[in-house]
């Protein structure tokens, strides 16, 4: 099981993880997370006394008391110091715009803290085990197969049949007007802009890539990941695309090291020495190259350079507490939209928000990376789900991650920790269960080490 391990996609240390679930427990968290993505899908939204509600917000406000008791009672595994810390940014979030004091402030804190640290313990709780991992993300991959006929129609005549159809008979957001961009409208489909659309289509890359196409043949994985390419290209948008880019760079990394000692140490230095020679080598910050480069026009570019330089004269003027929900400083010219969500949240709440919610999403990856799995699908659970969100985290600099979005990245995040933080009690996974002895009696994975061990050493002295 160990050499097998050894050789899959960001496979790390080998020790079996406890997180499989009774049927009828699977069944629960399995349904929380697939509606719950299916809310994220509806484009509907209620008033009720001024406040915005949307399927995903209703459905995090009838979720969020029974989860966090839940949580608190260790049902999702040993309270950790991601859930602590993102229990914090929550309230720090919360509290910075209560205290900038722009608008109703007690509303959109409220909304604030549930839509960061509810959506993290739906997604805690809802994903328990590979099994449930799988069934999310299958949800999301039938979701992006099926609206992407829609996008199709869109790209060419600029109209999103779904919001079209469902504005007769609901409230919903309105279709936001774009410039095209090589010779095709931007889809946005049923999201609020086609960035949204095209976030979500490239975080799917890598789940689609690694994790779903897992035991189903090579056709499946080519559609798999063909649904997640085309709707990323029909969103004609630089954030996902330098998302998706950023993917495809870890998996051809991840091909080429495989049997590497140390490979992901290796990279993680060696961008550190690439951002070094371009912060030497060139008159711009590495991030002025990056954007210049790879965005769609000089425009678009020098707009992304301007937001990240006056960023951070808002965050050296409000490096506490922030300027919350009030208009940020800048030049006369440039549009109130901020493209950098790390940017945007620190101007927002201020630089300990950042700290708590960037240490926490690191310790996140790195207890994923060092969970100890010994599953192959489960394996390649794990690098789908490091590879995707290794591409939010990178697209956060050129994107904004905002309503649904947010949500979403939350979501994911906390749908993460079953793999290192699943209740020891639980059973093993069903194809991870020792098989019955003959005998009667039950042969666990250790006893099995020692009768092989036995059968070696009897061979070699007959």
């Amino acid at each position: 099981m160990s050499s097998t391990a050894r050789t899959l996609p960001l496979s790390g240390r080998t020790a079996p993880v406890s997180g499989a679930q009774t049927p009828d427990a699977a069944k629960k968290h399995a349904l929380i997370g697939v509606l719950f993505i299916v809310a994220m899908a509806l484009p509907a939204n209620l008033d009720l006394g001024g406040i915005r509600f949307t399927a995903y917000r209703l459905w995090l406000v009838l979720a969020f008391l029974p989860l966090f008791f839940a949580w608190v009672s260790g049902k999702y595994g040993k309270v950790g110091a991601p859930d602590i810390l993102f229990l914090l940014a929550g309230l720090w979030g919360a509290m910075t715009l209560i205290v900038a004091g722009y608008g109703n402030t007690l509303e959109a804190s409220g909304i604030f803290f549930l839509e960061l640290f509810g959506a993290y313990l739906l997604g805690r709780a809802a994903v328990r085990s590979g099994q449930d991992h799988r069934r999310v993300l299958r949800t999301l991959f039938w979701i992006l197969a099926f609206f992407l006929p829609f996008a199709m129609i869109e790209i060419r005549t600029g109209t999103s049949v779904p919001l079209q159809f469902l504005s007769k008979f609901l409230s919903v957001h309105a279709q936001a007007w774009n410039e095209p961009r090589m010779g095709m409208e931007r889809a946005q489909v049923i999201f609020e802009h086609p960035i949204h659309y095209g976030v979500f289509a490239a975080s799917a890359f890598g789940f689609c890539l690694y994790s779903l196409s897992s035991g189903r043949g090579w056709m499946f994985a080519v559609l798999a990941v063909s649904v997640s390419l085309l709707s990323t290209l029909f969103s004609v948008s630089t954030g996902p695309y330098m998302m998706l880019g950023f993917q495809l760079g870890l998996v051809l990394y991840d091909q080429i090291t495989r049997n590497l000692p140390n490979r992901w140490r290796i990279f993680a230095i060696g961008s550190a020495i690439f951002y070094i020679i371009l912060e030497i080598g060139t008159y711009r910050t590495p991030f002025h190259w990056i954007v210049n480069n790879l965005s769609f026009s000089t425009g678009s570019a020098y707009n992304r350079i301007r937001i990240f330089e006056w960023g951070l004269v808002n965050i050296r003027e409000n490096p506490i507490f922030g300027i919350g929900l009030g208009d940020w400083k800048r030049e006369s010219f440039m549009s109130s939209s901020a493209d950098n969500f790390w940017i945007l949240i620190t101007m927002r709440h201020g630089i300990p928000f950042l700290l708590l919610f960037s240490i926490a999403t690191i310790l996140i990856i790195r207890r994923v990376g060092r969970a100890n799995i010994t599953n192959k699908a489960d394996l390649r659970l794990r690098a789908g789900y490091l590879i995707s969100m290794g591409g939010l985290i990178i697209g956060g600099f050129t994107v904004h991650y905002w309503n649904v979005l947010f949500v979403y990245l939350m979501f994911l995040l906390g749908s993460g920790g079953w793999m290192f933080s699943a209740p020891p009690t639980e059973a093993t996974r069903e194809d991870d269960d020792p098989a019955p002895d003959p005998t009667g009696r039950r042969i666990t994975r250790h006893s099995g080490r020692k009768l092989g061990r036995r059968a070696q050493i009897s061979r070699q002295h007959r």
